[in-house]
C-alpha cells in the first residue's frame, strides 16, 4: 500500500478554537499527530499543506497554499499539485480518530475512480478521501469560480461514494471546539 501519498490539511483558521486544531494538545501530544500515527500504519509519503511552520516539528515537507483563502479545497490543490503521487489521501488535522481500518477499506475502493469518500450515516466527509492528480484541473476550475466547497468538485470528476456505516462513528469526528474532544 505504499503506492499513494498522504496530503494532510493543516491550514485552517481555526476560529471556533482559539488556536491551531493540529498543533492543539489532544491527550498530551498535537492532534495531528494522532492523524499521522494512523497514516504511518500504511505509507510514510506525506506532505503537510499548512502556512505554520510549527509543522515543520514532524517532519514532513510543508508546502503553502497555491491560491490562498480557498478553504479546504485550496488545499487539495496545492497538495495534489505538490505531490509526488497520483493517488492521494486527503486528509484533514481535526480528526485524531480516523483509523487504519477505514484507510484501507477507502484504497481498495479507488480503481476507476478519481475521487473516493465515504459516507456515514447519510453524510459524506470530504476530508478524509482519496483524490487521483485527475482532478487538480476541475478543482483549479472551481477555485477559479470561487467556488470552494469541496463536494461540487464530485460532479465534475469520477467519483465514488462508499457506505462506510460499519466503522464507529468516532472514527469519522471532526474536533472543532473543546467540547468534540473524546477520550480514546
Amino acid at each position: 500500500m505504499n503506492d499513494f501519498g498522504v496530503i494532510l490539511l493543516a491550514g485552517g483558521k481555526s476560529s471556533r478554537m482559539g488556536e491551531d486544531k493540529g498543533l492543539m494538545s489532544l491527550f498530551g501530544k498535537p492532534m495531528a499527530e494522532y492523524v499521522l500515527e494512523k497514516v504511518n500504519e500504511l505509507t510514510n509519503n506525506v506532505i503537510i499543506i499548512t502556512e505554520n511552520s510549527n509543522y515543520s516539528q514532524f517532519g514532513y515537507p510543508i508546502y503553502k497554499d497555491l491560491i490562498k483563502n480557498c478553504g479546504p479545497l485550496g488545499g487539495i490543490y496545492t497538495g495534489l499539485m505538490k505531490s509526488e503521487h497520483d493517488l492521494n489521501l486527503i486528509v484533514s488535522c481535526d480528526i485524531p480518530y480516523v483509523k487504519s481500518g477505514l484507510i484501507k477499506f477507502l484504497y481498495y475502493q479507488t480503481e476507476d475512480f478519481e475521487v473516493t469518500v465515504p459516507m456515514y450515516n447519510d453524510r459524506i466527509h470530504p476530508l478524509i478521501g482519496f483524490y487521483k492528480k485527475s482532478c487538480i484541473e476541475k478543482i483549479k476550475y472551481n477555485l477559479d469560480e470561487e467556488k470552494y466547497k469541496v463536494a461540487d468538485v464530485f460532479k465534475y470528476c469520477k467519483t465514488n461514494v462508499v457506505d462506510t456505516d460499519e466503522f464507529d462513528e468516532i472514527v469519522f469526528k471532526n474536533v472543532n471546539s473543546k467540547k468534540d474532544i473524546q477520550p480514546f
